[in-house]
């Protein structure tokens, strides 16, 4: 009995191992960022069309919340595609953002809602069921709620997180006309803090910044067990003091 318990551990020790070793190698092979993001609008009728219902569902709830609908486009990446769309709040200059991501693993949804502030501070408020890869930028106040799955309950918990997070500080909304100019910069300036934090390269192969060992390993180890766990029972921790 003993041998067949040491076995069993022997081979979960050896798959450990393998994820967390093979793991960051295939993801330093494979996964890399855009030298500069920049997003194509794709027809709004179409778009929404292949999206499932839930999706539909919440875009209708976003416009019944006072938001407007801004346009839709797609994020490709190695491992995943995400379609999205803007929205923009223009009475109390709020974003919002509605994802689809589609993988090998199959299908998400979530939503993003988002304030930026006159010194560049950020304040966001998901139910995406993802943890964070990557320590956010310094100025970047963010907080996860996955259980939360209606978006009119999301909003509320942003508003509630604003109340407590915000100050005198003039809050910032979009300019109509360049809502997806604001998006690229504010992506472009994040994939600048991660080269300077050396998790992507500072040196562009073919059009793309290429993970570093460093970030490779992170992206691997922070979404595997137990470190994924762990992480994921401190994000849910940040957010519920974020409300209480």
């Amino acid at each position: 009995m003993m041998e067949y318990l040491l076995f069993a551990i022997y081979i979960f020790l050896a798959y450990l191992i393998f994820q967390h070793v093979i793991g960051p190698i295939l993801i330093y092979e494979n996964e890399a960022a855009p030298f500069r993001y920049q997003f194509t609008l794709l027809d709004p009728e179409s778009f929404m069309e292949d999206r499932n219902d839930v999706f539909r569902a919440d875009h209708e709830k976003l416009l019944e919340l006072g938001f407007r609908f801004v346009g839709s486009s797609k994020l490709a990446r190695t491992n995943a595609t995400m379609y999205f769309s803007l929205y923009s709040h223009d009475e109390k200059c709020i974003a919002a953002t509605l994802v689809t991501g589609l993988s090998k693993l199959g299908e998400m949804n979530f939503l993003e809602i988002t304030q930026v502030y006159s010194d560049k501070s950020i304040l966001s408020v998901s139910n995406s069921p993802m943890i964070s890869t990557y320590p956010a930028m310094k100025h970047k106040k963010a907080f996860r709620f996955p259980d939360i799955d209606d978006c009119g309950r999301l909003f509320e918990l942003f508003e509630l997180v604003r109340s407590r997070f915000s100050s005198n500080i003039e809050p910032l909304g979009f300019t109509i006309g360049k809502e997806f100019r604001a998006v690229e910069n504010y992506l472009n300036e994040e994939l600048r803090y991660l080269i300077e934090n050396g998790y992507y390269s500072d040196s562009p192969e073919n059009g793309e910044f290429k993970l570093t060992i460093k970030g490779a390993i992170l992206f691997t180890w922070k979404n595997l067990w137990p470190w994924k766990n762990f992480v994921e029972v401190l994000e849910r921790r940040a957010a519920i003091k974020a409300i209480s």
